[in-house]
């Protein structure tokens, strides 16, 4: 995970979504202390590059029961997380200025019935969803770059065949 965000860095994206920590479940390796290794990446992003955008994923249900029980506890120290690094844990923004966003992909929005064979993956319905899911904080991260630049809206498609004046975020 930590190598992923070195390389991601040198981009300077200006939304960075994260889903991570599956494997350690399945592999029940160190869960109690997934957390504390997700706020160190975060944290690490945030202070490597300025006036990002976390969206953190919680992990999808797993078909396992032990496995999935890991998942609910990573799930729930997640939630915790980003309660945390937000200032009061209504809002996006933290004190600080860093803003970290859930994107909530295991409370029965994506079910057990939406995962392929493994028990892992999700399947078609269960990708669509996550999508959506995702491109919803994206919108919302677009939003709020235009009201920091002082522009109103959002330009998301152009059918006259001029270009938008709206920034466009690079995403990792």
């Amino acid at each position: 995970m930590s190598s992923a965000a070195d390389a991601t860095i040198p981009e300077q994206p200006n939304v960075v979504l994260i889903n991570a920590g599956t494997n350690d479940c399945i592999q029940n390796y160190n869960v109690s202390t997934a957390h504390e290794r997700m706020r160190s990446l975060v944290e690490k992003l945030f202070a490597e590059i300025p006036g990002t955008t976390v969206v953190l994923s919680t992990l999808l249900p797993n078909a396992v029961d032990s496995v999935d029980e890991r998942v609910d506890s990573v799930n729930e120290k997640f939630r915790e997380l980003v309660a945390t690094l937000s200032s009061s844990g209504s809002t996006a923004e933290g004190a600080e200025g860093q803003r970290i966003v859930l994107a909530e992909m295991n409370n029965g929005y994506i079910t057990r019935d939406e995962l392929v064979e493994d028990g892992i993956h999700p399947n078609k319905e269960g990708y669509n969803k996550m999508a959506a899911r995702v491109s919803f904080f994206r919108l919302l991260v677009l939003e709020l770059l235009c009201c920091m630049l002082g522009r109103r809206g959002l330009t998301l498609g152009q059918h006259s065949g001029t270009k938008s004046s709206s920034p466009r975020p690079r995403t990792a």
